[in-house]
């Protein structure tokens, strides 16, 4: 969420630049956070198998 909001923040200060209100863009460097890393869990054959058997009685 954070990198998210520094990099709407650095869009809005880009526009402050281009309309001459400001010299330049003061979020221009700020270091991001690093992105939090999330483990992948594919799912088991019995948990495919489990999907495809609800999905077929869906359609």
């Amino acid at each position: 969420m954070i990198r998210e909001s520094v990099l709407v923040f650095r869009l809005i200060l880009d526009t402050v630049v281009e309309d001459d209100v400001l010299s330049g863009n003061p979020a221009v460097g700020v270091q991001l956070p690093p992105r939090p890393h999330h483990e992948i869990r594919p799912l088991t054959v019995e948990q495919v198998e489990a999907l495809v058997e609800a999905i077929a009685h869906q359609v």
